[in-house]
């Protein structure tokens, strides 16, 4: 059973990804631990083939990031369990693009450990290389500068969200952290941000979906660097 934070998660993902790329291969490693009743966890990730430094790099990231969910829920049972309650987790990996020299891809992590309601949270991350070297990316990897990825939240994102909250009557007065910018997943056609709850708005508001085309990005971002074999034709 999954937690109800992750089903609604899943189907807004299904919605920002309508165009993705996971030429890559890659197998399904699954992890669980069940007790009937009590406690239901599952983790599952990819583990993608070939033996190229952002695959290594990739790979080793998601397989932590599973085993520290996992972790998680054990914590939750040791420090004591609410009643009857059934406490679940659910640990899935999104592929946004899946290349040789890069790999995008989020985490959907829901969870009901006995609080007021379920809980779920996005956690993107794009691997690829700069100055020949295989990292985690930073927003600013794929900008043309520091002040190209500042255009890019002031004259984009932001207005995109504040469009967004207006439909919804949001908080327009909300805080917009600086970390919420990393929160970026890249696809064949150009970059999605994702919102969990919490982070740009109240729990109430729920999730927020930002889907920019390269087309409007072309200004700022680097064309012929991380994300080159995206516009090479």
């Amino acid at each position: 059973m999954k937690p109800l934070g992750l089903a609604v998660a899943c189907s807004l993902l299904t919605v920002a990804w309508s165009a993705v790329d996971s030429s890559l291969a890659h197998t399904t490693k699954k992890l669980s631990a069940v007790k009937k009743g009590r406690y239901e966890f599952y983790a599952s990730y990819p583990v993608f083939q070939g033996s190229s430094p952002t695959v290594k790099t990739a790979n080793a990231h998601f397989a932590a990031e599973a085993q520290k969910a996992l972790k998680i829920g054990h914590q939750a049972i040791k420090d004591g369990m609410t009643g009857d309650l059934l406490y679940s987790m659910d640990f899935s990996v999104d592929i946004g693009v899946a290349r040789t020299d890069l790999i995008s891809a989020c985490i959907n992590y829901g969870d009901f450990m006995g609080g007021a309601h379920p809980n779920h949270t996005f956690k993107p991350a794009t691997f690829g290389v700069i100055n020949g070297k295989s990292k985690r990316l930073k927003l600013i990897d794929l900008c043309k500068s520091a002040q190209a990825r500042d255009l890019i939240k002031t004259t984009i994102v932001m207005p995109k969200l504040q469009a967004q909250k207006k439909k919804r009557d949001g908080a327009l007065d909300w805080e917009f952290p600086d970390q919420a910018m990393e929160q970026f997943l890249v696809t064949p056609g150009g970059i999605t941000w994702l919102f969990p709850p919490y982070m740009v708005g109240p729990y109430v508001e729920g999730d927020y979906t930002i889907k920019v085309l390269f087309s409007e990005l072309g200004p700022y971002i680097k064309q012929d660097g991380a994300l080159k074999t995206l516009f090479t034709k």
